[in-house]
């Protein structure tokens, strides 16, 4: 006599066996992928936002490489003169200590310094997250050649995004035309530190008190950009270097 066998119940328990693996199989490998995606994009993001930094400090360099050129007369005098106060440097003008956005602005394209959001490092909208809630610090993409170069190949050469610059109202002249927001965010902390020489004082470090008496003497200043995204909030990526005057000596009595 011949067993008989429930194939048809074998086969639905297998195929539902299988199709539970390849869901499984598919979740895992969307999560990888998705995981990919979003690791990839902030890879790309962290390199933009390092080379916006570092555009950052190379801008508060040009204004001292600027000041040397100009005022090569007196160049530990004016090496920090700020060139936004609109009058020629006669040592009175330095760049305070401060958080600024640096952009360039027009007619000529030169860099310029401008206070930024005096509650720059503070919580202003108190969601948690100081440094998403700053008025003058979001990046723009600006078209700065509109009336030469069609970059985007559109035909119409006025509104390709060839620079990250700060175009929000209330900057003072900015060069370009907007094209559209930038997903980032940068401001600079200009500080300035002692200018004891090295083998009474090892810590190179020390921030000197801002006076009228002492702006005179000062000869290194710290600079740190700092460059956000997504909001400014999720991530931001931070250069610090310092910059001295004409000589770059500890000592100035030297």
């Amino acid at each position: 006599m011949r067993k008989k066998f429930n194939i048809r119940g074998e086969t639905l328990a297998e195929t539902i066996v299988a199709l539970s693996v390849l869901a499984i199989g598919i979740t895992v490998a969307s999560t990888v992928i998705l995981n990919s995606m979003r690791n990839l994009t902030n890879a790309k993001n962290r390199v933009i936002a390092i080379n916006i930094a570092r555009e950052g400090i190379e801008a508060v360099r040009n204004i001292r490489d600027t000041n040397w050129l100009y005022y090569s007369d007196k160049r530990r005098q004016c090496w920090n003169h700020d060139p936004g106060a609109g009058v020629p440097c006669d040592g009175s003008n330095p760049i305070p200590p401060g958080v600024y956005i640096v952009y360039k602005h027009a007619p000529e394209g030169s860099w310029r310094l401008q206070l930024a959001d005096e509650n720059v490092l503070a919580d202003s909208d108190l969601d948690g997250i100081p440094g998403n809630d700053l008025d003058l610090t979001d990046l723009s993409l600006a078209d700065v050649d509109s009336l030469n170069v069609d970059s985007d190949g559109d035909g119409d050469p006025a509104n390709d995004p060839d620079f990250y610059n700060h175009m929000k109202a209330g900057v003072a002249s900015p060069i370009g035309t907007f094209v559209r927001p930038a997903p980032f965010t940068r401001y600079i902390v200009i500080e300035y530190l002692e200018n004891q020489p090295v083998a009474l004082n090892p810590s190179i470090d020390t921030l000197i008190e801002w006076t009228a008496a002492s702006r005179d003497e000062l000869n290194r200043m710290r600079v740190t950009s700092v460059v956000g995204w997504e909001r400014g909030a999720s991530h931001t990526a931070e250069l610090k270097t310092i910059i001295t005057d004409h000589l770059g000596r500890e000592d100035l009595a030297s």
